[in-house]
């Protein structure tokens, strides 16, 4: 598909049953990696990509002056080794900065998060709404 110059999105049911936010997607793109992409080209699923199919989301995906400021920092290259993204050194949301420290008790509370209502209700508006 990527060869083909599908646009591939990465895009996981981050928060639903079991999957805790933040960490699934990590999982997507060493997938993506797996099968064939360049470093490069796994970055896009997240980042550009998206953003050329949404209207919604046409304010990310890229670093540009108009732009909402959402990026992570690393300490190094995640064009060399994609795991560097699961431990960043800081985020930026929306041109808020959220330092080590507050990330860290983010990551604490959505492993330790239990929403298994909000899962049912999920599936339970899925099988109601979306699927008829």
């Amino acid at each position: 598909m990527n060869e083909a110059g599908i646009n591939i999105i990465c895009e996981t049911e981050s928060g639903i049953g079991i999957t805790a936010p933040g960490y699934s997607i990590h999982q997507e793109l060493l997938l993506y990696k797996q099968a064939g992409l360049s470093n490069y080209e796994v970055l896009k699923t997240a980042t550009i990509n998206p953003s050329k199919t949404n209207k919604e989301l046409s304010q990310i995906g890229t670093i540009e002056n108009g732009k909402l400021a959402n990026f992570i920092l690393n300490s190094k290259n995640p064009l060399e080794d994609l795991r560097v993204l699961k431990n960043p050194k800081w985020i930026m949301i929306k041109g808020l900065k959220i330092n080590k420290n507050v990330l860290n008790e983010l990551t604490k509370k959505a492993k330790d998060r239990n929403n298994l209502v909000v899962t049912a209700f999920s599936y339970l508006e899925y099988l109601l709404v979306e699927k008829v």
